[in-house]
């Protein structure tokens, strides 16, 4: 990690780790009155405090300006699903194997949370839906893997990112397997 924000009293992993909350008890109250004492540390500290305020009222507008009514994330997921029905239908197909479907919720999440964080939030999903029926998602526990998978994706990458896969998970219609 660069220091870029080091100053002569603190590097830039200490104060990520204040701003966090404080790495420990003891460290963290050193560092806490330090900063309470230090006019340079203090100051830094305060603008900090004021450009993460900005940033998360930003943010918060950002997120109101583009969240979508459930109607219209309904209307677009059915949108694509109907796509993707014509396209199994031209092929002889009314639904997806669990695993195929599992596979379309990963393309779906990737470009919202990443390859890796899509792919190692499944693989809980799919560790804490499986234990009773011997490691493999069906038609019978889809729901249980669909809400799972909701709930780690709300809370690795906002609620947003758990309303889309509870609403697209539930959509897919999954074969019994």
């Amino acid at each position: 990690m660069r220091d870029d924000f080091s100053n002569e009293h603190f590097s830039g992993t200490e104060w990520l780790s204040y701003l966090d909350g404080g790495p420990g008890a003891a460290t963290g109250n050193e560092m806490k009155t330090h900063v309470e004492n230090c006019p340079e540390c203090g100051g830094f500290a305060a603008s900090i405090g004021a450009v993460r305020a900005i940033l998360s009222e930003q943010a918060g507008q950002l997120r109101e300006a583009t969240a979508l009514s459930d109607e219209a994330l309904d209307s677009m997921l059915t949108s694509c699903f109907s796509r993707l029905r014509s396209t199994a239908s031209a092929e002889g197909r009314t639904r997806w194997s669990a695993s195929e479907a599992i596979v379309l919720l990963r393309v779906l999440v990737e470009p919202i949370c990443g390859r890796g964080t899509a792919g190692a939030t499944i693989d809980l999903a799919l560790r804490r839906s499986t234990a009773s029926n011997e490691g493999s998602v069906t038609e019978g526990n889809w729901s249980l893997f669909i809400t799972n998978f909701s709930d780690l994706m709300a809370s690795v990458c906002g609620s947003a990112a758990g309303r889309l896969v509870n609403r697209a998970g539930f959509c897919l219609a999954v074969a019994r397997g």
